[in-house]
């Protein structure tokens, strides 16, 4: 058993090893980062379109799956197998809830993130700010009051807690980019924004912030061309003209079902 244990670990090793030594299959800087001044400061915010509509991003026409709640109404799977660990584990007793946004896009991919004082909510096609205690601090707007006209969906928001900055990014799939926002202090109402353009992320991005950088992944239909690209975090956080971006791909990355478009590796 110790053989076996030793020659796992050299295995192991040997692998990580030679990741490691793989490097960037892309170096460059983003192009001019675009300033944009603080919500609170401006009066022409721009709404959140609320109009019920499917969300088309690059691969939503060409997904085969029928978009849409599941019709089971009958043999539900987790009432019929619960989890045994189900009502015996002990948790605190809910706080407080309160209504955070609303969307008539589908699917509307909601999602938040939770700093100090605030919370930031993020849907397909808009955002909204909230206090702690859920007053809502703005409407709910529409993307292009951070970012680029043009853009598609797949908002997402990420607090990074380092840093005490907001971190935003938009999909604009019509040319395979996508926009990261940073905001240049910590309340998200008041704060102005760095918008860096990082390019070939063409759908579903998602963000996860790290000391070095910010991280996206995108929907690449499971194939060789899957990458990860990174923002320089220290660049973006100072406003800089400019963020250095690297871009690393995933060694064996294979599509298992050429049938079905949808494979997008997801960031922690």
């Amino acid at each position: 058993m110790k053989v076996k244990l030793t020659l796992l670990a050299m295995i192991m090793a040997f692998g990580f090893s030679v990741n490691a030594q793989q490097g960037p299959d892309f170096v460059g800087e983003t192009p001019p980062k675009m300033y944009v001044p603080s919500l609170e400061s401006r009066t022409n915010l721009v709404p959140a379109d609320m109009s019920i509509r499917e969300a088309q991003d690059k691969r939503a026409t060409s997904y085969p799956y029928i978009i849409g709640k599941d019709p089971q109404t009958t043999n539900d799977v987790y009432a019929s197998n619960p989890n045994p660990l189900e009502g015996k584990i002990n948790t605190r007793a809910l706080l407080f809830d309160f209504e955070a946004t609303a969307s008539g896009s589908s699917p509307s991919d909601p999602a938040l993130a939770v700093g100090p004082n605030h919370v930031m909510t993020v849907f397909n096609t808009g955002f909204r700010i909230f206090d702690k205690t859920g007053t809502p601090l703005t409407g709910q707007l529409g993307p292009t009051n951070i970012f680029s006209g043009g853009g598609c969906c797949d908002l997402t928001v990420s607090y990074d807690n380092d840093a005490d900055r907001w971190v935003l990014s938009y999909l604009f799939s019509s040319n395979g980019s996508v926009q990261v926002a940073v905001s240049d202090g910590p309340n998200p109402v008041t704060a102005g924004w760095n918008v860096y353009t990082v390019p070939n992320v063409n759908d579903y991005n998602k963000l996860s912030v790290w000391r070095d950088g910010y991280y996206l992944t995108g929907n690449n239909g499971g194939n060789a061309s899957a990458k990860a690209w990174v923002v320089e975090r220290a660049a973006a956080l100072a406003g800089a003209p400019t963020a250095g971006i690297q871009a690393f791909s995933f060694p064996g990355w294979i599509n298992p079902n050429p049938g079905i478009s949808f494979h997008s590796a997801q960031v922690l």
